[in-house]
């Protein structure tokens, strides 16, 4: 039994952290593809668009 629950919670754990990195990888991949724009591209942007919005849903940092 006890066993058991030590090997449940393991399995557990070891899906947590598999999830973890796949994440931040895929953000990786993510932000490399993501194409570099100019500043005068970015002013054409917020002109046609509008500012982004101040309000953050999430911050995830990461490393390329």
């Amino acid at each position: 039994m006890k066993a058991t629950i030590e090997f449940e919670n393991f399995d557990h754990q070891i899906k947590e952290i598999v999830r973890e990195v796949l994440q931040e990888e895929l953000m990786r991949l993510r932000a490399s593809v993501l194409p570099l724009i100019s500043d005068e591209e970015q002013a054409n942007i917020e002109e046609l668009y509008g500012k982004p919005s101040e309000e953050v849903d999430r911050v995830i940092e990461t490393e390329l």
